[in-house]
């Protein structure tokens, strides 16, 4: 669970940021003193759509490219990428794949 701050940063429960480094996943860090773009979101509520300010992506869930050693398995995690085409085969976004990027945030 992560909560959208009016800054752009998003929060995780223990007040860490969602920052996206160069490779496009997305970690769990420090807070910058100053925002910068790598921990900067921005949100449209009516496509659902979550964008990185820096790398311009959309906040994706994807399946690790990565397997896990010690269990051999995929974790789920969230990758900032290109949001209008399908990096796995290069095509534009069908609707299966618009669903990985559709985001809900609620107010408490």
């Amino acid at each position: 669970m992560f909560e959208l701050k009016g800054s752009g940063r998003l929060l995780t429960v223990r007040g860490q940021c969602l920052t996206v480094q160069r490779n496009s996943y997305v970690v769990v860090d420090t807070c910058a003193l100053t925002l910068s773009g790598q921990q900067r979101w921005s949100y449209d509520a009516t496509s659902g759509r979550l964008t990185n300010t820096w790398s311009e992506y959309c906040a994706t869930h994807v399946t690790d490219p990565e397997a896990v050693e010690s269990t051999k398995q995929r974790r789920q995690i969230l990758m900032a990428q290109n949001c209008t085409v399908d990096l796995n085969n290069g095509q534009t976004n069908d609707r299966r794949n618009v669903l990985f990027r559709r985001w809900k945030f609620t107010n408490p």
